[in-house]
């Protein structure tokens, strides 16, 4: 669903009182510690989304420990092994200027500075240095686009489209 956003990943239960691992996928795994509540589903599932309280929060490792309400054992805890946490639109983190979110790039139609189409975004990568978009043309071959302003010239998610530049190394 377009207004929810996913931020993490149960891997497992930890001790005996329900607490779940989690593994973050979000930019800021610190947002955990301030959140009060957050949705469950399976990833692809996210119809069925169920909202839980959190009510105890820290880091562990690389991890996130969480303490959800009605989860108060482990054998529940266990049971919700690789489902995903989700937040909604309203509660995702906020932007800044030409900052977007990643699955608004999704489906938008990249065309040169010449107006000629050169396909679509079928997903954003993150490399360290600089995001790239992957851009499927009409034949299914991808192109690598980096989200640089020598070569992404703008970007209308509200029209879903992107207008990029060639540089070199690209055609």
């Amino acid at each position: 669903m377009d207004d929810l956003f996913r931020i993490g990943q149960i891997t497992s239960a930890h001790g005996i009182r329900g607490d779940l691992k989690v593994f973050p996928v979000t930019s800021d795994p610190d947002r955990f510690l301030d959140m009060d509540h957050v949705l469950v589903a399976r990833e692809g599932e996210e119809a069925h989304t169920k909202e839980y309280g959190i009510t105890k929060a820290s880091h562990f490792k690389n991890l996130i420990l969480l303490h959800l309400e009605g989860v108060e054992d482990r054998n529940q805890a266990e049971a919700m092994a690789g489902l995903s946490l989700w937040v909604r639109r309203e509660d995702a983190l906020p932007l800044e200027e030409d900052e977007y979110y990643f699955k608004d790039l999704l489906d938008c139609e990249v065309v040169d500075e010449e107006g000629v189409r050169v396909g679509t975004v079928s997903d954003v990568m993150e490399t360290g240095a600089n995001d790239v978009l992957v851009v499927k043309d009409a034949e299914g071959k991808e192109l690598l686009l980096p989200i640089i302003e020598d070569c992404i010239l703008e970007i209308d998610v509200e029209d879903k489209k992107i207008v990029m530049r060639w540089m070199e190394g690209l055609k």
